[in-house]
């Protein structure tokens, strides 16, 4: 079984990066990003309706493996499938699938002052020139009566193969209403660096074992 070491320097996110929009190579994906201050909605009782500013962060990760089946060219057909490296990147048992590439995801609760949050999210996933780019179409997040759909979570993810292992990033965001006191970003910013620890680790160890499983199999390998 293959070691494998992550380096996540959180200063880089991917050359596709740049002010204001994200640069993605797969056409289908291509998707502006919201800026740090959402559009002003029309005000109203509604919280669909509140004015939202957007908290945001994004993490460049490396899967580094040391095993001799790992080419890139594997490397890529494994990626190719879609269906399984994203089952293997999330919880198996919390995802549920629509149709090729098209999931639904009930993330495990996430304690947020006296709330127990749960994004449930709906997942596109998608491979094109070379990468396997994976993108949240719509989220709801229970836990919070009425208010759900205050807050907006975001979530933009790509990998693709390299030379030693896996190269990527993740990006995750929160849309919250304007007028909520300064310490309200932090404390998102943090839940938000606790979901990209969790995708880290997911790549750590559910991505990685089940990749190693798939370079083993004798259909695989020849």
């Amino acid at each position: 079984m293959a070691a494998a070491a992550l380096v996540c320097p959180a200063s880089r996110v991917g050359a596709g990066w740049r002010a204001g929009h994200c640069s993605s190579p797969y056409g289908r994906l291509r998707a502006p990003i919201a800026p740090v201050w959402s559009a002003a909605m029309e005000e109203g009782s509604s919280p669909s309706q509140l004015r939202r500013e957007r908290v945001v962060r994004e993490r460049h990760c490396r899967l580094h493996l040391e095993h001799r089946l790992a080419t890139a060219e594997r490397l890529a057909a494994y990626l190719a499938l879609v269906d399984r490296p994203l089952a293997a990147l999330l919880a198996r048992d919390r995802l549920r699938k629509h149709s090729m590439g098209q999931f639904t995801y009930r993330s495990r609760p996430f304690r947020l002052l006296r709330f127990e949050l749960v994004p449930s999210l709906a997942l596109i996933g998608i491979w094109e020139q070379g990468e396997l780019g994976i993108l949240s179409a719509d989220c709801r997040i229970e836990g919070l009566g009425r208010w759900e759909r205050a807050l907006d979570f975001g979530l933009q993810a790509q990998l693709r193969p390299v030379a030693d292992g896996l190269d990527g990033w993740a990006r995750v965001s929160l849309a919250l209403p304007t007028g909520l006191p300064g310490w309200s970003r932090s404390l998102a910013g943090t839940a938000l660096e606790q979901v990209l620890d969790r995708i880290e680790r997911r790549l750590h160890r559910g991505l990685h074992d089940d990749l190693c499983t798939w370079l083993l199999d004798p259909a695989v390998s020849g």
